[in-house]
């Protein structure tokens, strides 16, 4: 055993940083080398931690730092005797111990920014999965705002909607409030104003409620996860707060007067739609024109833009979208080189590669190795990747059957007359085949669509009906094997769920033994047709 004064002394050494040992305190370690991974706990705010969920944070050590601290330790404690020596070593056990089992309530700051560096062939589209995740987003969105980082407003579109960034100044997502939509009272959007205004039998949808354009951002990301899609950048319900959104005048005055007994006096916070930001992706417009001149598409261009064009047309038929224009869906589409692939075939970018292995196959007529005649530049490989976003028209709670049908933009392109692939059919009827899936589904999509203060219970089950008539007439379209075209010609249902009727004495001993009421489906075609369908 030392003496006391010993002890004191080398403890004391330890939590000094100005000497040059190998141990440090927990708030100053530091990232050393590029295998050595650490956490400084002095960069965090801590204002977070009462808001994120527990993650646990390992700081490993390698083994060849270890060693070089007991070189280092034994070389200060030379003059010292053994006893000391392992009395150190097991203090510094110990600490490695505690450092690899604590855990902590809080998250980086630039969090997101490690997330958003995770890109797939030059396009980044849902970087995260988890609800953790996004809120430490949301989180590190309001506080780029605190730090005067304003969202920027968009030009386009009927209602309010902004881009948010991050610390870094970088966009991460679209939020859209509730208050700003085209019925809302704050919309900044003077045209729609004025329409809402002086001709109010002639705007907007009346087969949509008013103001739920936020739940149905939400409400088709879930439905996009829940059939595995992957086609609706992941959105969620937020709450935002800042200067450049649209209040009423009145909320200006009020902040104007408490900013002057309190400067740190803040704006309420407004409930909205935050949706993932993609990069790497154009107008479909844009892009279509570009596949117009490349017709007749090459086969593995023809497959890629195939498989996300018929995942596209289950979505918008199963949340009813009546404004998929082709201002919203977005198209990544890029080459990627293979160069593990070399083929006969000629490359689509070198006509002269190609003139020169014809002649080369005419000098050769008498040589029999084939390999001579392929070309040595590998294949590009089509990337194609499609992004639905702008989806607050969509879970009507009755179908268009007035002067406008609102017909799906899609329909008229090429693709929609091509049977639907049999890897979609056969996923997608695994999960649709069980009538069970689809009340999961709609229980996910209540908790949503109750967020709303307005609520209306007789008005989510006309919606629902709507959407379990589009499954199953999706269901009936991928067992006979139909094209987009074909889907959409389908007749409408209605397929509303209701109580089975009361049983009679006889029956009702054999169902004495339910745990839970059954329900049953209705099944009602709608008849009404609308009296345009092109418009």
């Amino acid at each position: 055993m030392l003496p006391l004064r010993s002890a004191l002394t080398c403890v004391e050494g330890f939590q000094r940083p100005r000497k040059p040992l190998a141990l440090r305190p927990y708030d100053r370690l530091e990232m050393e080398s590029a295998s050595h991974t650490s956490l400084s706990i002095t960069s965090i705010d801590m204002s977070v931690a009462g808001k994120t969920p527990p993650r646990k944070v390992d700081i490993p050590t390698t083994k060849s730092q270890d060693e070089l601290e007991d070189v280092e330790l034994d070389a200060r404690l030379e003059v010292e005797g053994d006893g000391e020596r392992e009395m150190m070593r097991e203090m510094r056990r110990e600490m490695r111990r505690e450092m690899k089992r604590e855990e902590t309530d809080v998250m980086p700051e630039h969090a997101p920014l490690a997330l958003r560096s995770k890109m797939t062939n030059g396009f980044i589209f849902n970087w995260i999965n988890t609800n953790q995740e996004f809120l430490r987003v949301v989180e590190g969105c309001q506080r780029a705002i605190d730090r005067n980082t304003y969202p920027l407003r968009i030009g386009q579109g009927s209602s309010g909607s902004y881009f948010v960034r991050d610390e870094s100044e970088k966009i991460v997502g679209v939020f859209k409030p509730k208050d700003e939509e085209p019925y809302g009272h704050l919309n900044p959007k003077w045209i729609k104003w004025l329409h809402r205004t002086c001709c109010p039998c002639l705007f907007g949808r009346s087969f949509l409620v008013p103001n739920i354009g936020y739940i149905s951002e939400a409400a088709a990301s879930m439905v996009d996860s829940f059939l595995g899609l992957n086609m609706v950048p992941r959105t969620q319900i937020a709450r935002l707060r800042s200067s450049a959104f649209v209040f009423p005048w009145w909320e200006h005055v009020r902040i104007w007067r408490e900013r002057h007994e309190n400067p740190v006096s803040r704006y309420p916070h407004k409930l909205g739609s935050f949706q993932l930001f993609v990069e790497g992706f154009e107008d479909s417009s844009t892009v279509i024109s570009k596949l117009n001149e490349l017709r007749p598409l090459e086969p593995e261009l023809r497959t890629a833009f195939q498989a996300e064009f018929e995942k596209m047309t289950i979505l918008d038929y199963a949340i009813r979208n009546t404004d998929r224009s082709l201002d919203n869906w977005l198209i990544h589409l890029s080459w990627t080189e293979n160069p593990n692939v070399s083929t006969q075939a000629r490359h689509p970018l070198s006509a002269s590669a190609a003139q020169s292995t014809a002649e080369l196959h005419q000098t050769h007529k008498t040589e029999s190795a084939p390999d001579l005649l392929r070309p040595k530049t590998p294949r590009l490989l089509p990337c194609v990747k499609i992004a639905c976003i702008d989806n607050g028209l969509a879970f009507p709670f009755k179908h268009p059957h007035e002067v406008r049908s609102y017909p799906y933009s899609w329909v008229h392109l090429p693709e929609a007359q091509t049977p639907y692939s049999l890897e979609l059919r056969t996923s997608l009827l695994e999960k649709l085949a069980d009538t069970a899936s689809w009340d999961l589904l709609i229980s996910q999509l209540r908790q949503i669509f109750e967020i709303d203060s307005d609520f209306n219970e007789r008005i989510f089950k006309k919606q629902m009906a709507i959407l379990r008539g589009q499954l199953y007439n999706i269901v009936q379209a991928l067992r006979e094997g139909e094209s987009p075209a074909r889907l959409v010609e389908r007749p409408l249902m209605l397929i509303e769920e209701e109580d089975e009727p009361e049983l009679s004495e006889e029956g009702f001993e054999a169902a004495h033994t339910r745990t839970a009421p059954r329900k049953r489906h209705r099944h009602t075609p709608v008849t009404e047709k609308p009296l345009l369908t092109c418009w």
